[in-house]
């Protein structure tokens, strides 16, 4: 756990953010790309990213999360990012998407946000149409 957090320090720091006195980058597309490269699942490109910001102690957030888990197999060109807003190297992303109450998920492409949900889905089926909406809207966009 130490090890995993010292290395996406680092790639923070080598990506322009400083934890300590607020990020030199403000833009959450960079800090963002920064710690999943730290973590080596960084994706492509103008991948869609799926981000959904979470707590073990939120209610709502474990009940959506096997929808969250499930969807990976459904749309396997999206980037799934699960953002515990706990653990110490996730607060600069979830401070910089604005996060205030979970669970929040957002739709990103080109690492802009373009669409977001604050709350728990009711359904796998309205996930999918909250994402399938998010992807058409970024491949107009393109």
């Amino acid at each position: 756990m130490i090890r995993r957090a010292v290395i996406v320090l680092f790639a923070l720091i080598a990506a322009g953010c400083n934890l300590n006195d607020g990020a030199k980058s403000s833009d959450p597309a960079e800090i963002a790309k920064a710690a999943r490269a730290a973590k080596g699942n960084a994706p492509s490109g103008s991948q869609v990213e799926f981000l959904y910001f979470t707590a073990k102690w939120c209610g709502p957030c474990r009940m959506v999360k096997p929808m969250f888990e499930q969807l990976k197999a459904d749309f396997p060109t999206v980037y799934f990012h699960e953002v515990d807003i706990d653990l110490p190297d996730n607060k600069q992303l979830a401070a910089q998407y604005k996060v205030q109450s979970i669970p929040h998920f957002f739709v990103v492409a080109d690492g802009r946000p373009i669409g977001s949900k604050l709350g728990a889905f009711r359904s796998k089926e309205e996930m999918v149409v909250f994402l399938r909406t998010n992807i058409d809207r970024a491949s107009r966009s393109n």
